[in-house]
């Protein structure tokens, strides 16, 4: 029976595939529009891709090679860029993540005032061209800043390097954290919330026990969306690094500066790999969150409950009933979705 079950499933999705083609095919409209965009992802994306890989692989006269790769991971500068690049990502992310996930709270879960504007200054990096942000840092903060020259007579100051390009890139990527956030943040249940709180646990623990647990998958889509914009950003560190070199930055000057084709492109693919782990990573991170929610729900340890504000539905040793109140919730949410 086990077989025949296979095969029925087996069948009805290939039914439903072949329905979807008819559909498709149906509507002449959507079939050129998806045969422009496989046609542009082609030549623009999976082409270049494969150039990449096989400059990577052969030498300058076209025949196979790994020598240009273990020239790479044997030269102690390509090695020291590479973990540069990782740190830099690593701190941005982290920072950016945190500066988004306040962002995102205070806009979905509180009652603030200015909600509009708060969004407005959230958004705003995204619509800035990349270099501002760098303009605007070397403006108030350089040499001849205004903030540092004009108003401190500091004119010794050195804007360039690792700090400020971590300054800049969290100003730059921390809306990425905040948008993904957000909409974890407004499709948790209040009612969640709600039921931890009649239960006696404060609202600092709720959150942590609660709140946090269940935004934890956005909060990790979200460091990784950052993360891989840190490592592909090429303008920012391009223009306030200084002697603070990113892999982007490096395989821009192999290939356009000496012209070494096989180097950039082994460069090119050593920023691609973290790169491909970490978005991979993101949508396990997604596929996984609906599961995820319901073992928690269930599994949640029940907060602890203070003698001088019992909870409005027995005495505190009621565990049965905290127990299938905790699955009630877990069924709800669970249906909602």
């Amino acid at each position: 029976m086990a077989n025949a079950a296979g095969s029925g499933g087996k069948s009805a999705a290939r039914l439903k595939r072949r329905n979807e083609s008819k559909m498709i095919m149906r509507q002449p409209i959507m079939l050129i529009s998806i045969l422009t965009v496989i046609v542009l992802l082609l030549l623009f994306v999976i082409y270049p891709l494969v150039k990449i890989l096989l400059f990577s692989l052969t030498d300058a006269s076209g025949t196979f090679s790994l020598a240009t790769a273990a020239e790479i991971f044997s030269t102690s500068r390509y090695l020291k860029t590479f973990g540069r690049t990782m740190v830099l990502g690593v701190i941005v992310a982290v920072i950016a993540t945190f500066i988004g996930y306040i962002f995102a709270y205070t806009i979905t879960r509180t009652n603030v005032p200015c909600k509009g504007f708060l969004k407005t200054i959230a958004t705003l990096p995204i619509l800035s061209p990349p270099f501002i942000l760098c303009l605007s840092i070397i403006f108030l903060f350089g040499r001849q800043g205004l903030i540092t020259n004009g108003l401190l007579n500091i004119t010794d100051n050195d804007v360039y390097g690792m700090g400020s390009l971590i300054v800049v890139q969290v100003l730059s990527f921390f809306p990425i954290a905040y948008m993904t956030l957000s909409g974890i943040l407004s499709s948790i249940d209040a009612s969640v919330e709600d039921a931890a709180c009649n239960m006696g646990a404060s609202r600092w623990h709720t959150f942590w026990t609660v709140t946090f647990p269940l935004s934890l998958p956005g909060i990790i889509s979200g460091c990784l969306l950052v993360f891989i914009q840190s490592l592909e950003d090429f303008s920012n560190p391009a223009t306030i690094g200084g002697d603070f070199t990113t892999l982007s930055v490096e395989v821009y000057q192999t290939i356009t500066g000496s012209y070494d084709m096989q180097k950039g492109s082994v460069l090119a693919l050593l920023m691609l790999v973290p790169t491909m782990l970490a978005a991979s990573t993101g949508e396990n991170t997604n596929a996984e969150r609906e599961v995820g929610i319901t073992v928690f729900l269930i599994k949640l340890v029940r907060p602890k409950i203070n003698p001088k504000n019992p909870p409005f539905f027995g005495p505190q040793n009621n565990a049965p009933k905290i127990t299938g109140m905790w699955i009630m919730v877990a069924l709800i949410t669970t249906s909602g979705m």
